[in-house]
């Protein structure tokens, strides 16, 4: 049977499978509404198995990278394309390797409500 778009079922069913010799897996995408800025946004999982949950509506983002301003510490800051490093749009983590490998965020938490330009003294944990 033809889906409105021209694809038979079988064709869909081909393109939301890896079938490959290692893996067998079935691609998928899933959503959740976010109440606050009245939008669905796209849910994802990082390598540890947490919930992500991507906070722009195109799921693209900017990246920002600070390895020069704190000896032994890396920056990585993350917010929709085009946001400016003055706005409190970005998720900053900070990768501290002065006695071992210590991640933390700044505020504690993973919320694109930094400003990048702040990194350097924000609180971390």
């Amino acid at each position: 049977m033809a889906s409105p778009g021209g694809a038979t079922s079988v064709e869909i069913q081909r393109a939301e499978h890896d079938d490959t010799e290692s893996t067998k897996m079935k691609r998928v995408s899933v959503y959740g509404y976010d109440s606050t800025n009245l939008v669905k946004r796209r849910l994802n999982v990082d390598s540890n198995g947490r919930l992500i949950i991507d906070n722009t509506t195109n799921n693209d983002l900017a990246l920002q990278l600070d390895d020069t301003s704190t000896a032994n510490v890396t920056y990585i800051g993350t917010a929709a394309i085009g946001s400016a490093t003055s706005s409190a749009v970005w998720k900053i983590k900070k990768i501290d390797e002065t006695t071992g490998l210590v991640i933390t965020w700044a505020d504690g938490d993973d919320l694109f409500n930094n400003i990048w330009d702040n990194r350097a003294s924000l609180s971390y944990s």
